[in-house]
């Protein structure tokens, strides 16, 4: 009987070392997670941190030191570029590892590994969108002469760090998924800036498209999605004189015709974007260059950002980099200042496959057969047996939609060409630009760049303004590329690039200012024919509108512009809205009275904001009822475009609501669009008045990266929105403001972002600046040359060479 007792409770301690100690669907494991040696309590972060911390490297050449200042902002000191880098990897991902991991996880389709089935489709897309066949490709060009030590360095400083992790010491998220960091590697880095291109460049509507003229015909898709208006701020100025010509295209391309079912696992953003201007000497109160820049991206925890500070013999740059990637992404150095914004092109091109049987080994093109290529992508899930997909290569690229994937009705296999898959190497135009000195060696940076498409801005302490759209920007006929294309037509093939030294650039404009917010490159006198994944329309005009004034413009001034939050789009549409409405809602409705004495300003606190967005966004569905009920995909005209139909074409059909008996015109609708928002607003405001300010109604969140809800942060008192200077939409916004005067002393900078340095929850450094990034304020950019003028340090390491 004793024995039995002893058996029984030997298998009972057994078991419940089992489950404490192993994950149960959501749930971290147990016993691991509450360890008070090894578990989350390990990750509760001092508020005093040590003021020296002591480390021994064997990697390092020379003892070194990396000075934090009040800020929490890492100022690397090193005497040669292999340490600076290897200290960059060790430093960053010291603070934020877990990120590094789960977005290289991401781009690679290995996130089932630590997650379980939920995630297979996504990781199937991400392999069939061939971003690991892009980033290997990427690591060829990475590792040759000129970055190979960059990267070299910074992988081996992120594997020290990494070696010298204990249980206790992991981030927080690495115990509640319950798995470990795995080895740092050159193709992880390269994975990161092919996550960071499909997030910019998959924006484009070529199977929406197809749809939507198999349905309305061609006419009425020209008109609800031109190629140019004639209202558009172009980047580089109205009138500017191109010094070359298209080479001639002698193609006839074919299209696609029948209809697609589709529907991707993650959804594009076209809200994300950004703004950048700089203006020149004649434009500036301290007769500086000032350079600003404020990429939109979706907001989360950790940041997408990490701010850092690099000394090294002649480098000295300050700025944001990618928590995985060597260098400064968007900063200044003592002569230069740069920034982004996405341009907004179209570098992705869909193809009809034709098959020579059902056993799919070869494909037709060109009046021949090829032989398909089969890669067998492994997806280890979690839980589970791992799941083979076979994805076929044609010379065009991946088929990501099959009868095997994402429920493709029509059974029409659809390849995907994209610049992200040309051999590149990006890091190399941060490297160059970190060291660059002028306007020459900005250009000379810049040529290494090809996807995304992004505009670089640029100013120096010379006193020179630029940009240019730089990137890989396929040669076409005019619409071609808007559709998807026959992939048997040889003539379709995107094997034809516009030169890049053709792309739009301008030096010095007249105007004293250059400024880019994702709208249209240039006017209709450009050579080249190019077609858009999204452009935006009304940042750019404000913007434009703002900086020609006849004034000079300061710091303050700057501050101001990237926070304006005035509606450009409720300016122009608005009081047509009005014009449109029955008399007997005129008098004395609440609504309408509040819309009339509005600043068409999307301030926190404005209700007319809310009122304003909520009978758009009924407006839309009633004009556009069309087609938001095809089961195909099809893609929705801008807010831009409908106010210019509203202003100038009233009478056109789309403006019937077919759901009813009675032929609609403009006037019914934007009545039913008011009734709608009238019943709406009523209801919301009975229930909770505060409900109606914007800031509430849009409910702005800073949602952490693996969507764990007290790590995030909601319902912030911002305003803004899309299609506004300060686009803080609900997911997304102002990721990095950055504002750079540079003087004959060296750069004044002010910059902030919507997070903190640390990914740890636990310390006090996770979220500390995104207070101070709603209320609108800055910090000062510590720019110095050597250690001693870094007047407010914090804490130090000491990293010590065992080689010295």
């Amino acid at each position: 009987m004793r024995y039995i007792k002893f058996v029984l409770l030997t298998s009972l301690y057994i078991l419940l070392v089992y489950y404490l100690n192993n994950k149960h669907g959501n749930i971290p494991p147990i016993g691991k997670f509450l360890s008070p040696y090894t578990g989350f309590l390990k990750n509760a972060a001092p508020v005093k941190e040590s003021h020296e911390i002591h480390i021994q490297s064997e990697f390092i050449s020379k003892d070194t030191r990396v000075v934090f200042d009040e800020n929490n902002i890492p100022h690397i000191f090193a005497t040669n570029e292999t340490d600076l880098y290897y200290l960059q990897g060790y430093i960053t991902a010291r603070d934020r590892l877990w990120q590094m991991d789960l977005q290289t996880r991401v781009a690679a389709g290995r996130l089932s590994e630590i997650i379980g089935p939920k995630t297979l489709n996504l990781d199937r897309e991400k392999r069939r969108n061939g971003l690991k066949f892009a980033a290997e490709k990427a690591v060829e060009k990475m590792m040759a002469a000129g970055t190979k030590e960059v990267v070299t360095a910074y992988t081996q400083g992120v594997n020290d760090y990494i070696l010298s992790l204990g249980q206790k010491d992991l981030p927080l998220e690495f115990k509640l998924l319950d798995y470990q960091p795995e080895k740092w590697s050159p193709e992880r880095s390269a994975l990161l800036l092919k996550l960071m291109a499909e997030r910019l460049t998959a924006m484009e509507a070529d199977i929406e498209n197809t749809n939507f003229k198999n349905y309305f015909g061609k006419q009425v898709f020209d008109l609800l999605f031109p190629n140019y208006v004639a209202e558009q701020s172009p980047i580089i100025p109205r009138g500017t004189q191109f010094d070359f010509n298209e080479t001639n295209i002698l193609k006839h391309n074919s299209q696609y015709h029948g209809s697609l079912h589709y529907k991707p696992i993650e959804l594009p953003n076209r809200n994300l974007g950004s703004n950048n201007w700089a203006i020149a000497r004649k434009k500036s109160i301290t007769k500086n260059p000032i350079l600003c820049n404020d990429p939109h991206l979706f907001l989360n925890y950790p940041s997408v950002w990490y701010e850092m500070h690099l000394v090294c013999n002649d480098l000295n740059v300050y700025g944001v980099t990618m928590p995985g990637a060597p260098g400064i992404i968007i900063g200044f150095n003592g002569q230069i200042a740069w920034g982004l914004t996405n341009a907004g092109r179209d570098v992705r091109n869909w193809y009809a496959i034709e098959y020579q049987d059902k056993n799919r080994n070869n494909y037709k093109h060109d009046h021949q057969w090829k032989k398909i290529e089969k890669r067998i992508e492994t997806i280890k899930i979690r839980g589970q047996a791992p799941f083979m997909d076979t994805v076929l290569y044609t010379h065009h690229g991946p088929i990501v939609y099959d009868a095997s994937f994402n429920n493709v009705k029509d059974k029409i296999d659809l390849a995907l060409t994209w610049t992200a898959h040309q051999p590149s190497n990006e890091l190399m135009t941060f490297y160059l630009l970190n060291h660059a000195k002028n306007h020459k060696d900005y250009v000379s940076a810049i040529e290494h760049f090809m996807c995304p498409g992004q505009n670089f801005i640029f100013a120096s302490s010379t006193g020179d303004i630029a940009i240019k759209q730089q990137g890989l920007f396929p040669k076409t006929e005019m619409d071609v590329d808007k559709f998807v294309l026959d992939g048997t037509n040889k003539e379709n093939d995107m094997d034809d690039f516009i030169p890049m030294s053709h792309n739009p650039a301008v030096l010095n404009p007249e105007r004293g200012f250059v400024s880019s917010a994702n709208q249209h490159p240039t006017d209709e006198t450009y050579p080249y024919y190019y077609s858009s994944g999204e452009f935006e329309y009304n940042r750019s005009r404000r913007i434009n509108e703002i900086l020609g004034r006849n004034v000079k413009f300061g710091i303050q001034d700057m501050i101001l512009l990237q926070q304006d939050e005035f509606n450009f789009t409720a300016a122009d549409l608005l009081p047509n809205l009005v014009l449109l409405l029955d008399s007997n809602k005129i008098t004395h409705n609440k609504y309408l009275n509040a819309l009339k004495g509005w600043n068409f300003t999307n301030s926190k606190d404005s209700k007319q904001a809310t009122y304003f967005e909520l009978w758009l966004q009924y407006l839309k569905k009633l004009t556009w009822d069309e087609l938001y009920d095809k089961k195909e995909m099809i893609n929705i005209p801008d807010n831009f475009i409908l106010s210019q139909l509203i202003k100038h074409q009233q009478n056109i059909d789309l403006f019937d609501y077919k759901i009813t008996k009675k032929q609609e015109g403009i006037s019914d609708i934007v009545n039913m669009a008011f009734d709608s928002m009238q019943v709406t607003m009523d209801k919301l405001e009975q229930e909770d008045s505060t409900k109606s300010r914007w800031a509430n109604y849009k409910g702005t969140e800073i949602s952490h990266m693996a969507k764990i809800i007290p790590f995030g942060r909601y319902e912030i008192q911002i305003g803004g929105n899309a299609n506004i200077i300060n686009a803080v939409g609900k997911t997304w916004g102002p990721s990095w403001r950055m504002i750079v005067e540079l003087t004959p002393k060296g750069p004044k900078g002010f910059g902030i972002y919507p997070g903190g340095q640390s990914g740890n929850p636990g310390s006090i450094h996770y979220d500390e600046y995104t207070e101070m990034w709603r209320l609108g304020q800055y910090r000062k950019l510590y720019y110095v040359t050597n250690v001693a003028d870094l007047k407010n340090q914090k804490t130090t390491i000491y990293f010590k060479s065992k080689k010295s």
